[in-house]
C-alpha cells in the first residue's frame, strides 16, 4: 500500500475516534436535555391537554352537584347550550321590514344573511314555512304579537317574501296590521313560538328568584292582568296557604344518602349526600320524605309556564265560538225585533181600536146603561107604589071580610031568633 494511503487511513481512524466522541457528547446532551424537558415541559403540556379535553368536553369527574353550585363552560356544554336555544327557539330572522298589505298577503323584505368571508346567504325562508310575526320594538314602546303566518311566496332573490295569515284575523288585528306595515317599523319572524320559561325573568346568581321587580314586570307587560303579574313576582317566594300542590316547590334536605333517578326508566341516577338540599315537586317530595331519606325545609311558589302557541289557538277558537254566538245572538235579536214591531203593530191597532170603536162603544153602552138603570129606579118606584097599594087595598079587603062575617054572624043570628019565635004557638 503507498504511504499516502496509509496516512489517509490513519487521519480516517482519527476522524471517527472524533466523531465517535462527538455522537457520544451528543447523545448525553440530548438525554440530559429531554430529562429536562420531561422534568419541565411535559407535566404543564399534559396539564394543557387536560384543560383542553375539559374545555372541549367538560370534567368526567364533576358530579351533578359540583356543576350546579361552580359551573364550568366547556364546547360540549356549549354546543348543549346552543341545541337547547336552537330547539326552544329555532331560527330566527330580525330586520325583517314590511313593505305592503294586499290580497295576496303581507309582503314582507328579510335581510340576507352574511357568511364568514361576508358574502350574502339566503335567508332560508321556503314556501309553506310557518313563522310568528313579533314587532321588534320593545313592549313598552307598543310593540307586540302580530300573529302566526305561513310563508306564501319568495321572490327570486329569496329576501322578499309573502306572508299570509294562518288564523283568520280579527278587525283590531287588521287595524294593528295595517298601522304596523304603514309605519315601516322591522318585525321578527321566528321559527317556533317562543317558550316562557323561568330563566328570563330571573337573576344569573339566583336562578330560582325572581330577578326583576313588580314596576319591571308592568313596563315589560302594560297590558297584562294584575293576577299574572302577581304570579311572575311571588315565582321563587314562600308559598301560602291554598296554593295547588302543582304550583308549590317542596325544599327538601337529604338526612342520609340516595340516589334519585334523572329518568323515567331509571337508567342514569345521582347521589345525594346527607346535608345536600334540592327542590321537587309535591310528588316527588313527599315520596322521598315518607321513605325517611330526606326531611321538609321550606316550600316555594312556582309558576305555571304556558304554552302561548296554544293559548292564541284556543283563543281563536273562542273567538270563532263567541262570534258565531254574537251571529246567533244578533239573529235572535233581528227576529225578537220583528217579533217586537209586529206586536207593536198590534198594539196601535188594537189602541186605534179602543181609541176610536171601543170607547164610543162604551160611551153609548154607558149612556143606554144610565137610561135603563133610571127606567129601573122609575120602575121600582112603582112598584114599591103598588106594592103599597096592595098592602092597603089587601088590608082594606081583610077589614071588610071581618065586617062581612060579623054581618052574617048577627044576620044568622036574627034568622035564627025568628025561626024559633015563629015555630012557638
Amino acid at each position: 500500500m503507498h504511504i499516502v494511503g496509509k496516512i489517509l487511513i490513519g487521519f480516517i481512524l482519527l476522524a471517527a475516534v472524533g466523531l465517535f466522541v462527538l455522537a457520544a457528547a451528543v447523545a448525553n446532551a440530548r438525554h440530559a436535555w429531554m430529562k429536562r424537558v420531561r422534568q419541565e415541559y411535559e407535566r404543564p403540556l399534559a396539564e394543557v391537554q387536560q384543560k383542553i379535553v375539559e374545555m372541549e368536553d367538560g370534567d368526567p369527574l364533576e358530579t351533578l352537584q359540583s356543576r350546579k353550585a361552580n359551573p364550568r363552560l366547556s364546547l360540549g356544554l356549549l354546543r348543549v347550550g346552543l341545541h337547547d336555544v336552537l330547539v326552544d327557539r329555532g331560527r330566527v330572522w330580525r330586520g325583517c321590514v314590511p313593505q305592503a298589505v294586499d290580497q295576496r298577503g303581507v309582503t314582507v323584505n328579510v335581510p340576507a344573511l352574511l357568511d364568514a368571508q361576508g358574502q350574502p346567504l339566503s335567508p332560508g325562508l321556503k314556501p309553506q314555512y310557518r313563522v310568528y310575526v313579533f314587532e321588534e320594538k320593545a313592549a313598552e314602546q307598543g310593540g307586540g304579537y302580530l300573529g302566526e303566518y305561513l310563508v306564501n311566496a319568495v321572490d327570486e332573490t329569496q329576501t322578499n317574501v309573502v306572508l299570509v295569515p294562518v288564523l283568520a284575523l280579527w278587525q283590531r288585528q287588521q287595524q294593528r296590521l295595517a298601522a304596523s306595515v304603514a309605519a315601516r317599523e322591522p318585525w321578527i319572524l321566528y321559527e317556533i313560538m317562543p317558550r316562557d320559561t323561568h330563566e328570563h325573568f330571573s337573576s344569573v346568581d339566583q336562578p330560582f328568584l325572581p330577578g326583576i321587580d313588580q314596576a319591571g314586570l308592568r313596563a315589560l307587560m302594560p297590558n297584562v292582568p294584575e293576577e299574572a303579574i302577581t304570579q311572575y313576582v311571588r315565582h321563587g317566594g314562600p308559598a301560602q296557604d291554598g296554593d295547588p300542590p302543582d304550583r308549590v316547590l317542596i325544599e327538601v334536605r337529604f338526612v342520609r344518602e340516595t340516589a334519585m333517578a334523572l329518568d323515567d326508566q331509571g337508567r342514569e341516577s345521582v347521589r345525594f349526600l346527607p346535608g345536600q338540599t334540592l327542590l321537587l315537586d309535591w310528588t316527588a317530595a313527599n315520596e322521598q320524605i315518607r321513605a325517611g331519606n330526606a326531611e321538609e325545609v321550606g316550600r316555594r311558589y312556582n309558576r305555571e309556564l304556558r304554552d302561548y302557541h296554544y293559548y292564541f289557538h284556543d283563543l281563536h277558537r273562542q273567538s270563532l265560538w263567541l262570534y258565531d254566538r254574537v251571529v246567533k245572538l244578533q239573529q235572535d235579536i233581528g227576529y225578537l225585533q220583528q217579533a217586537a214591531d209586529a206586536l207593536q203593530t198590534q198594539i196601535d191597532a188594537r189602541t186605534n181600536e179602543i181609541e176610536n170603536q171601543l170607547k164610543p162603544e162604551k160611551n153609548r153602552m154607558e149612556g143606554e146603561r144610565d137610561l135603563v138603570e133610571s127606567h129601573r129606579l122609575a120602575l121600582e118606584s112603582e112598584l114599591a107604589k103598588t106594592r103599597s097599594a096592595i098592602d092597603a087595598l089587601l088590608a082594606e079587603n081583610r077589614r071588610l071580610a071581618r065586617k062581612w062575617t060579623a054581618l052574617q054572624t048577627r044576620v044568622a043570628e036574627e034568622i035564627e031568633r025568628a025561626v024559633q019565635a015563629a015555630a012557638q004557638p
